[in-house]
């Protein structure tokens, strides 16, 4: 009988994650003066990372970060943001995302090369706790069986595939000022990580500087 409880529990907060971040999505939608765009928005983008993490620990929610399915949806609705989302809500286009505020609400287009299928780009997110997307278009909320774990016990475990480890340790930091445990983390990984990571992109002449997205 409990186990039923808990099923019934799960799924009516998985709704109500649900709403709540679909509600987020027609805020933004709001204030784009084209529908065109708006509609490209919904197919090609999703949230991942902090906002859910934040929302399923019941944390303030510094910003919702978007991110782009493919490079070529990134381009096509970059170059429209500024134009059909009104001067108003605009903050800022620094290197790694164009930012708005919309109603009280701080949304981050974050650029390529942070762009790929949801699930390949949560997988190469730095900490399990942030694995986890709402895909606009499906209307629907996945969360990695590494998020629910990392959740449950809310543990801090490094992703050793991370796309930018550099950030890692700075971010283990903010994570432990709130109350995540680090007290399983081997920041062996996260050394290693980051000079594998700069080989790879030595070799590959990729000097990009990285963001951080949570």
């Amino acid at each position: 009988m409990r186990l039923l409880v808990n099923k019934i529990k799960s799924k009516l907060f998985k709704e109500e994650t649900n709403l709540f971040l679909l509600q987020k999505l027609q805020n933004l939608l709001s204030v784009i003066e084209n529908k065109k765009l708006a509609d490209k928005i919904v197919k090609n983008c999703f949230f991942a990372g902090g906002c859910i993490r934040n929302l399923r620990t019941k944390e303030p929610i510094k910003d919702f970060d978007i991110f782009f399915k493919s490079e070529e949806a990134a381009k096509e609705i970059l170059q429209d943001l500024t134009f059909y989302i009104p001067a108003i809500n605009f903050m800022f286009n620094s290197k790694h995302t164009v930012t708005f505020r919309v109603n009280g609400e701080v949304y981050q287009f974050c650029k390529p090369p942070y762009c790929g299928s949801p699930d390949v780009v949560v997988g190469r997110f730095d900490y399990t706790n942030c694995m986890a997307y709402y895909d606009f278009y499906s209307n629907k909320l996945v969360e990695t069986e590494a998020f629910k774990d990392a959740l449950a016990h809310k543990k801090l475990v490094f992703n050793v595939d991370a796309y930018n480890p550099e950030i890692a340790i700075d971010r283990c930091v903010n994570f432990t000022t709130v109350g995540w445990d680090d007290s399983s983390l081997d920041y062996k990984d996260i050394v290693h990580s980051v000079a594998k990571t700069k080989r790879r992109r030595s070799s590959s002449g990729d000097s990009t500087e990285r963001g951080s997205f949570d």
